[in-house]
């Protein structure tokens, strides 16, 4: 489920398809067709920049890769997860997206911090 992922002050990062709090990870599926023009590159690189300078660590995925390639994506997953299990996650806020209606969502989440 996606969901928007705000820092300690609220301020916007970004909307992750994917997000595991504890260990402070979250998983993109940036496909070609929505982030190879210059514009969109842009907007993806910039993404995760503010994503990576909240502490979080981004992986990236084609999404033509996930089934195909899943047993080394997993694995990839589960080092990033147990990486971060070592230290404090980042204080993030994450609010499930209502993306299939295209709506901001009505109420905060507040992860374990």
């Amino acid at each position: 489920m996606a969901e928007l992922l705000q820092d300690q002050y609220n301020t916007f990062l970004a909307m992750s398809d994917a997000w595991w709090p504890d260990a402070g990870v979250a998983g993109e599926a940036d496909s070609v067709q929505y982030h190879l023009s210059a514009r969109d590159y842009e907007r993806t690189l910039t993404r995760r920049n503010r994503m990576e300078a909240a502490g979080i660590r981004v992986l990236q995925f084609l999404p033509r890769d996930t089934k195909p390639k899943w047993p080394p994506y997993h694995r990839e997953i589960q080092s990033a997860l147990a990486h971060g299990a070592k230290s404090s996650p980042p204080r993030i806020i994450a609010v499930p997206a209502d993306v299939s209606a295209g709506r901001a969502p009505q109420a905060r989440r507040t992860v374990k911090l």
